[in-house]
């Protein structure tokens, strides 16, 4: 019996060990979680476009987020700003005034940031999380919550910082 279990221990192993040196990792080397586009906890961002602005849709599929770091890649236990965008899911005109709330977590930890972010509209369409700080290494969610009346909807990704 214990030479079952030992020789079903060594797989696991095996296999974890694999995983983790085979290079299984789904973050891109920006440190930014690369794969194609989803909803809910798994959603992913497409690859920037020309602007460096990258885009989310949010979990119940209603809204387009368009966001980007400054600076970019995201550094390690230093200040940084999130600039955000919000559209109609489907459409390419962003939104006056839509109110949008910027945060920041490790899933993994279970606790957010040591920091609430400043949120400041740069212009009606735009704006701009200041002071977001990921004080520690490993895989943070940066959270995009947009409210329209009574419902809040969020918009997610994974950022693996080194």
């Amino acid at each position: 019996m214990s030479s079952r279990w030992a020789q079903r221990s060594l797989a696991l192993l095996l296999v974890s060990m694999c995983s983790v040196s085979c290079g299984t990792s789904e973050f891109g080397q920006s440190g930014r979680d690369l794969r194609e586009p989803g909803r809910g906890s798994e959603a992913h961002v497409q690859a920037p476009d020309t602007s460096g602005f990258y885009e989310l849709i949010s979990t119940a599929g209603s809204w387009r987020v368009v966001w980007r770091t400054e600076p970019s890649p995201i550094p390690l236990n230093e200040p940084f700003s999130v600039f955000v965008r919000v559209a109609r899911a489907g459409t390419a005109d962003f939104l006056p005034d839509i109110p949008i709330w910027v945060d920041a977590a490790m899933p993994h930890h279970q606790h957010g940031m040591n920091r609430i972010p400043e949120q400041v509209r740069v212009s009606p369409d735009l704006l701009r999380a200041d002071g977001l700080l990921f004080h520690m290494p490993g895989v943070w969610t940066l959270s995009f919550d947009v409210t329209e009346g009574a419902i809040t909807e969020r918009a997610e990704v994974m950022i693996e910082v080194p």
